[in-house]
């Protein structure tokens, strides 16, 4: 009887350890996330260290990039001229997308220097001289440019250079250091790339980029003035490169004058050869342009050249 019982209960007790053991489940720590599955409760765990990270490529520092108009990086030139006090060169015509429309093989024959005071100089072939500029931004406007009207030739393209000048209406600087001048809406822009030997003198004078005008010569020991009665026909225009454009009566030509303070040495020029008459003062004009020693302006704002003998003096209005 009593084994009976002891065998129910034990029975008994085991069939309550199984109940007990049946509902038992594994729970995770707290902290854990099963495998695969996000947590959605608690702080994300790690993100952070998890995501997967694109990596930026920099530049180098002080490096500047620069790309093209099609988005190709282009190389930057070591030193990048500037857009004045440069002689820049006419190198062609092309349209905005690099296609030449016009060739130009002697660059150095049509050149244009931009003064920072607003003020340009040219030369165009074998005409010499300057005008005004404004610029706003990128925005660029040429005035017509006083010159010399020597013919240089039908081979020329010195009207095409003066009338594309007339034209432009923006400048920019190319990645490869040229300078670029849009003309209007053709489409079209001049292109023109900077002085190899960088050695253009650029000459600050009050003298420089105006016409003067011959009217006469002056001596002071003894007083004496003699009148020129048409200083229209000669006339002299300094350009700041170093260059001058002379008409002696019929005749113009070009050539070269250096300044050191107020020493002013002119060389002889290059000059058409007409016969101008017996009356003619050419002859007097171009040899007291030779024998100039030095320069002044007077009250007035005549320009006075001294010649050799500083008794003598060549007198010219603006």
């Amino acid at each position: 009887m009593h084994r009976t019982l002891f065998r129910v209960a034990l029975v008994g007790l085991i069939a309550i350890a199984m109940l007990l053991c049946a509902g038992c489940t594994t729970t995770p720590s707290g902290n854990a996330t099963p495998s695969g599955t996000a947590a959605t409760t608690g702080t994300p765990a790690e993100t952070t260290s998890t995501a997967t990270v694109v990596p930026t490529l920099l530049a180098e520092p002080n490096a500047t990039a620069t790309v093209d108009v099609n988005g190709t990086p282009a190389v930057e030139p070591t030193e990048a001229p500037g857009l004045m006090n440069t002689t820049w060169e006419w190198t062609a015509i092309e349209t905005m997308d690099g296609m030449n429309q016009t060739v130009v093989t002697d660059s150095f024959l049509h050149t244009i220097v931009f003064k920072p005071d607003g003020s340009y100089g040219i030369k165009n072939d074998c005409n010499v001289g300057g005008g005004n500029y404004t610029l706003v931004g990128s925005s660029l406007n040429l005035t017509a440019p006083i010159t010399t009207l020597a013919w240089c030739g039908d081979e020329s393209h010195d009207q095409l250079y003066l009338a594309s000048l007339l034209n432009a209406t923006a400048y920019s600087i190319t990645p490869a250091g040229k300078l670029a001048l849009s003309l209007g809406e053709s489409g079209n822009q001049m292109v023109f790339k900077a002085n190899a030997t960088k050695s253009t003198p650029v000459i600050n004078a009050s003298f420089v980029n105006k016409t003067w005008y011959w009217t006469g010569m002056t001596q002071t020991m003894p007083s004496k003035e003699v009148a020129v009665s048409n200083p229209n026909r000669y006339t002299v225009v300094f350009a700041e490169n170093g260059t001058y454009a002379v008409k002696a009566d019929c005749n113009t030509g070009t050539g070269n004058f250096t300044l050191e303070k107020t020493v002013l040495k002119i060389s002889k020029p290059n000059l058409t050869k007409a016969y101008c008459g017996d009356s003619s003062s050419d002859r007097d004009f171009l040899d007291g342009l030779s024998r100039v020693k030095a320069f002044q302006t007077d009250s007035t704002g005549r320009l006075i050249l001294t010649m050799e003998n500083p008794n003598n003096r060549m007198v010219f209005k603006p």
